[in-house]
């Protein structure tokens, strides 16, 4: 039987065993809170740091800038003399060969009745070209072509003989186009390329390669049009764009692309989930990348991974 020196050594060494199991859970409690409150922060702040994006359609294109002579096959009207023109039919509008087009009235008072000299589209822009382009079979492609000096003729309602009054558009026959590319292009041109071309924003569809010059580093081409295209009726010299490639799909920034398991992809952030969606880059330009595989308004995780 144990003394009672001995009982008490024991109850205060039970005593002492069951305060540091204690002070041992309360400190792994407060460890454990310390540990999730680090998380919870560092998950705040990760979330609050992240680059969210949402992917959107779009395309991708390989252009040029290139100028360009309008080449249309056209019947010219030109003053039989000093004198002004009476038009009997309006700019763009659409007339029969023979029909009448108005009168030219001389200076001395005597009035001449003007025909239509072909079927097509009316217009009196004219730029005193007619004569320089009026055989575009002996036309070769070249910088001597761009020198050429546009001339606008009645101004005042006047003309003097021989100048240009109007002319008719034949609107069944596409035009046809001499064009300058001094910027370094995209990729070689070579004859009997189909290149598609566009005004501004008008897209006015696409154009085969003729005839072909490769000087001083600068492209000069001869084009025939697909199709006819009443836009080019108002102009001599355009400015246009030529797209190379097209290419449509979804538009991220290329800094999201990303590699895991040797697989190219984003990673995408759906209701606080973040996840790794596998992708096919398309093309790619500055900062941003085409790819394949994403759905449109997809949320992308810029900053996500490694």
């Amino acid at each position: 039987m144990l003394s009672r020196q001995e009982r008490l050594h024991r109850r205060e060494k039970s005593r002492r065993i069951l305060k540091w199991i204690i002070i041992a859970g309360l400190s792994l409690v407060i460890i454990f809170l310390i540990v999730q409150i680090y998380h919870r922060t560092v998950e705040s702040i990760t979330r609050h740091n992240r680059e969210i994006v949402e992917a959107r359609t779009g395309f991708m294109e390989k252009t040029c800038q290139a100028d360009a002579v309008i080449l249309n096959d056209e019947k010219t009207y030109y003053a039989p003399g000093e004198g002004y023109f009476e038009n009997s039919i309006y700019e763009g509008e659409k007339v029969r060969n023979g029909s009448e087009a108005g009168s030219f009235v001389l200076v001395n008072g005597n009035r001449v009745t003007v025909n239509v000299p072909a079927t097509g589209i009316y217009t009196q822009h004219t730029d005193g070209l007619e004569k320089v382009f009026e055989n575009t079979s002996l036309i070769e492609p070249g910088p001597d072509t761009f020198e050429y000096q546009i001339k606008v003729y009645g101004q005042d309602g006047h003309y003097y003989e021989g100048d240009p009054v109007f002319k008719i558009i034949n609107n069944i026959k596409p035009a046809e186009m001499l064009v300058h590319i001094s910027e370094k292009s995209p990729q070689v041109i070579h004859k009997d390329d189909n290149l598609v071309l566009r005004y501004k924003d008008v897209e006015l569809g696409q154009a085969r390669v003729q005839k072909i010059q490769y000087l001083d580093h600068q492209y000069y081409l001869y084009l025939k049009c697909q199709e006819y295209n009443q836009l080019l009726t108002k102009y001599r010299n355009i400015a246009l764009t030529i797209v190379f490639d097209h290419k449509e799909g979804i538009i991220i920034p290329a800094q999201a692309l990303k590699i895991k398991d040797e697989e190219k992809g984003v990673y995408c952030i759906k209701d606080e989930e973040i996840y790794f969606k596998p992708v096919k880059i398309l093309e790619k330009q500055n900062s941003l990348a085409l790819v394949k595989g994403l759905d449109n308004n997809e949320m992308v995780v810029v900053n996500a991974g490694p």
